[in-house]
């Protein structure tokens, strides 16, 4: 099972009559799971250097907290929120 296939099956158990608790631990596991699905930035733009020792460099807005992001740092996350990007 992937987190796409997770997701949406914690999102049909929301049906029902679940206590407080179970709708906020559902909650906490859904977003957990939206965090490990790939978003691609927004407003990303490509910076080309040249002579130095990276070429080519990206940098954009997270999509879950608008955090900036590039390619600079750790790329596959966001460093604020955790969110997986995919650039």
């Amino acid at each position: 099972m992937v987190a796409i296939e997770a997701k949406e099956i914690i999102q049909t158990m929301y049906k029902g009559d679940p206590t407080a608790l179970q709708i906020k631990a559902l909650k906490m596991a859904y977003e957990a799971l939206d965090k490990q699905i790939a978003s691609r930035p927004n407003s990303v733009k490509s910076i080309k250097f040249t002579g130095s020792i990276r070429e080519q460099f990206k940098n954009g807005y997270c999509p879950c907290c608008n955090n900036a992001v590039d390619t600079d740092d750790d790329y596959k996350f966001c460093s604020e929120c955790g969110q997986r990007l995919d650039w």
